[in-house]
C-alpha cells in the first residue's frame, strides 16, 4: 500500500508542469512568449520537454 501512495505521489508531482506552463499543442503563442520573456529560463524548460 506505501509502494501505492508514493507512486500516486510521483505522478502526482509529474503532473505539475503540465498545469504551470502554457503548453506548445494548445497554446504555441503562449509558449513562445513564456520563453521569450524567461530567457534564462526558458530556453532550457524547452530542450527538456516542458511545454
Amino acid at each position: 500500500m506505501r509502494t501505492a501512495l508514493i507512486l500516486l505521489l510521483l505522478l502526482a508531482l509529474a503532473s505539475i508542469p503540465g498545469s504551470v506552463f502554457p503548453q506548445r499543442g494548445t497554446d504555441a503563442a503562449a509558449v513562445a512568449e513564456w520563453i521569450n520573456a524567461n530567457p534564462q529560463v526558458g530556453p532550457w524548460l524547452d530542450r527538456f520537454g516542458m511545454f
